[in-house]
């Protein structure tokens, strides 16, 4: 099989991007269609096997405002499964381990949990935070890369602060409705005052 240029790679991540985000409305969401489509092209067996391939995911989760929690959760899996096994693709360049958490895998646990599109804006979930306590007990007696500490103490931290809303984030059908409700430019007293109290 033929290698593919870093720029190839960066084209075809942006452009995924484009197609996803902002190839439908609304902007800057992905449908669960889209979302499955995603899992169904990179997905092997249960296992993303293309670094270009969970790169743009990961983007995706980056840059959207939200996505379907069946591809926040793919994500996570095949990260966590990554970092535990030590095989598989991993984007920011360096390298994977089975016996340590390396500092390429501190960085694309880090992009993804604190990202605008997962399962909360820039805040950790619980199921992010118990990602993170079991990747600790696996490697409790490794020598982790230097920024593990940092990122378990910022993510469990952020986690027990409670800073996420329960309204963060817009559901796919919600911005729809809402940019529906701004472009239909007939006056309606009645419906806007519903959703004014909605």
């Amino acid at each position: 099989m033929q290698e593919r240029s870093p720029e190839w790679c960066d084209f075809f991540v942006e452009a995924i991007g484009e197609f996803v985000l902002n190839g439908t409305p609304p902007r800057l969401q992905c449908s669960e269609e889209e979302a499955e489509w995603m899992i169904g092209q990179i997905d092997a067996d249960g296992v993303v096997e293309s670094l270009v391939g969970l790169e743009a995911i990961v983007r995706i989760i980056e840059r959207a405002e939200n996505v379907p929690d069946r591809l926040k959760n793919y994500v996570l899996e095949q990260i966590e499964r990554e970092v535990l096994t030590g095989t598989g693709p991993i984007p920011d360049g360096g390298d994977l381990s089975a016996t340590h958490i390396s500092a390429a895998e501190c960085r694309i646990i880090r992009r993804v949990i604190f990202a605008s599109g997962g399962h909360g804006p820039a805040a950790v979930s619980r199921f992010e935070a118990e990602m993170l306590f079991r990747l600790k007990n696996a490697t409790l007696a490794d020598e982790n890369a230097a920024e593990w500490d940092d990122l378990f103490i910022d993510g469990v931290a952020n986690f027990m602060k409670g800073f996420v809303l329960p309204n963060a984030q817009l559901s796919h059908e919600r911005k729809r409705e809402l940019e529906a409700f701004v472009t239909d430019n007939k006056a309606n007293v009645g419906r806007f005052m519903g959703e004014v109290i909605r």
